[in-house]
């Protein structure tokens, strides 16, 4: 018979595998985070070295979105908190749960919603009519998507949740692929601008922000069949 093909190592997609480096670190934070690693229970330095860094990383994006988003994203984070102890891990993967989920934050944001009428915004109008009066067949193009895009609150959703999904999807373009064309469109000097490094930021947020949710949301839950495990019974 002929023998089984030697197996290696998994393949892992572009951007997720690891690479070798060397550093220098204080003896003291280089303890707390042998100590931590072992608290933690998986004791290996590198993962928490790791884990410790892709933390650092995510809220210095969160920091830098406006107040109310992060208020926001609290809230709903706040809100998978309210579940069982033990069944918080589920909620992504178990039907029931994901679906309480969705509507405990469709409750969350009705009572967020503010008072008045349902209308856009008067810069749209005053947008529109500047393009309409600069005039040109791009310019009436745009016009034209900007004020389908624009006409209900329902079609600006669909708009933002396919432009989401479809960078979550892995469609967003890499921050050097932006960079090389925009340098060759408008030439080096504007890489050096401020407007174009606001930018890339954001870019690079959006990136890197999106693979780091993709992995926290096919994390799958530590223990097969602990999301059907009865909560525990409270004290007292």
């Amino acid at each position: 018979m002929p023998k089984n093909p030697k197996k290696g190592r998994p393949y892992k997609a572009e951007g997720e595998g690891t690479e070798l480096i060397s550093l220098r670190i204080n003896e003291q934070i280089l303890a707390q985070l042998r100590a931590a690693a072992e608290s933690a229970g998986h004791g290996r330095l590198s993962r928490e070295i790791n884990n410790r860094l892709a933390r650092s990383l995510d809220r210095d994006r969160g920091a830098e979105r406006s107040p109310g988003a992060r208020g926001l994203c609290f809230l709903l984070a706040e809100t998978t908190e309210r579940l069982p102890s033990n069944m918080r891990e589920f909620w992504r993967h178990d039907p029931f749960m994901y679906r309480a989920i969705r509507l405990a934050f469709i409750d969350v944001l009705d009572e967020l919603a503010p008072t008045g009428e349902v209308r856009p915004p008067q810069w749209v109008e005053r947008y529109l009519k500047h393009l309409r009066t600069v005039g040109g067949e791009a310019n009436l193009k745009q016009a034209d998507a900007f004020e389908r895009r624009w006409k209900t609150p329902a079609t600006l959703a669909n708009h933002m949740a396919k432009g989401v999904l479809s960078d979550f999807g892995g469609a967003a373009a890499h921050p050097d692929d932006i960079r090389a064309n925009f340098e060759a469109r408008f030439g080096a000097e504007v890489l050096q601008t401020r407007a174009y490094k606001i930018h890339r930021r954001r870019w690079e947020q959006s990136y890197y922000g999106m693979e780091q949710a993709r992995y926290d949301l096919a994390a799958k839950p530590k223990r097969e069949g602990a999301a059907r495990s009865r909560p525990r019974p409270a004290r007292g």
